[in-house]
């Protein structure tokens, strides 16, 4: 018997947003349609779902993710229902994954290009840590009156740099500047751009920060776009699971990256690996650094997407929502 294929491990990545991380997901996802040690339409659907789970529970708030898993998931479930073969289930489930690869491309450059014209004329633009279609509405003001672009470093992954990077490559200017500036800077900008890892009714969720820097743009009611795909509008059938991420609990979301919060140091122990309170005294420096918050509209916010309406009718794959219940138990337990 032929044995599976080495599947990527998603870990935890301290720089790419949704959209490079659901393009890793559906790569993993072909090779496993493709893999020839399926025996029946019911191992493929169950591969599947063990190739999605490792993305799910490490980025439980990415629609994304779920929008690119839920696809082949689908097709192969309904191909089981229907008497189908294998090779036909396979079929389907390519042209299914690719179908929603290429939608979610084809959603992000329209995001990006209706964020890029609603931020014409604006001289000053604030935005923090790396989103795919902020980088791209960013590009698309390059020129002779390219505004002025701040970037926040967004610790602790500091991915802030990257997008810095990639924008001076494109030929714009960018300045760096620390989060504990983010509500300073966006009370002075004409407009503040994030992305978001998903869509909902009242509010969204991104990278920790962004409300900070919508809560500095209220204050001087600062015009705050949020560009995003419609896939990231996901049925309410998908709890939203913001899970408790702690040093001291690093089950609580993606895996916590080294050095997200400078160390203490002790000089009187010859700078020792931390700070211990007295003899019989339990006291100690903890850190607190979650990844991802939730952020509510205000009447500032502007949600920009690809224009399409998001369907209400998607039918989620029972596996997937399993997935997320037992990773919400998972984080209850260790919290």
């Amino acid at each position: 018997m032929t044995s599976a294929p080495r599947l990527p491990k998603p870990g935890f990545d301290r720089t790419s947003g949704s959209g490079a991380l659901s393009d890793r997901l559906a790569i993993a996802l072909d090779r496993v349609i493709l893999s020839p040690r399926h025996g029946s339409v019911a191992g493929l659907e169950r591969t599947l779902l063990d190739a999605s789970e490792p993305y799910l529970r490490a980025y439980p708030v990415m629609a994304l993710l779920f929008a690119i898993a839920n696809a082949p998931l689908v097709a192969v479930a309904e191909a089981g229902r229907a008497g189908g073969s294998l090779p036909a289930a396979r079929r389907a489930a390519r042209r299914a994954l690719a179908r929603a690869v290429a939608a979610r491309a084809r959603a992000a450059r329209q995001a990006a290009a209706r964020a890029a014209r609603r931020l014409r004329g604006a001289r000053r633009i604030v935005t923090l840590s790396r989103s795919g279609i902020v980088t791209d509405a960013l590009g698309r003001l390059a020129g002779r009156r390219a505004p002025e672009i701040l970037v926040a470093e967004s610790l602790p992954a500091r991915e802030g740099l990257v997008t810095a990077r990639a924008l001076v490559r494109r030929g714009i200017g960018v300045t760096v500047f620390p989060d504990a500036l983010l509500a300073a800077a966006a009370a002075g900008a004409d407009a503040v751009l994030v992305g978001a890892d998903r869509l909902c009714e009242d509010g969204f969720v991104n990278k920790s920060g962004t409300l900070a820097l919508t809560l500095g743009a209220r204050v001087s009611r600062t015009p705050v776009i949020v560009a995003a795909e419609s896939m990231k509008r996901l049925s309410s059938a998908v709890p939203l699971f913001l899970p408790p991420q702690r040093a001291s609990d690093p089950r609580g979301g993606a895996r916590r990256p080294r050095r997200r919060v400078a160390r203490l140091r002790n000089p009187a122990r010859g700078g020792g690996s931390g700070v211990r309170g007295p003899a019989g005294n339990p006291a100690r420096v903890r850190t607190w650094s979650p990844i991802f918050e939730w952020v509510p509209y205000g009447e500032e916010t502007v949600v920009v997407t690809d224009g399409t309406a998001a369907p209400t009718n998607v039918r989620l794959h029972g596996g997937l929502i399993r997935i997320l219940d037992r990773r919400a138990r998972a984080s209850m337990r260790h919290s």
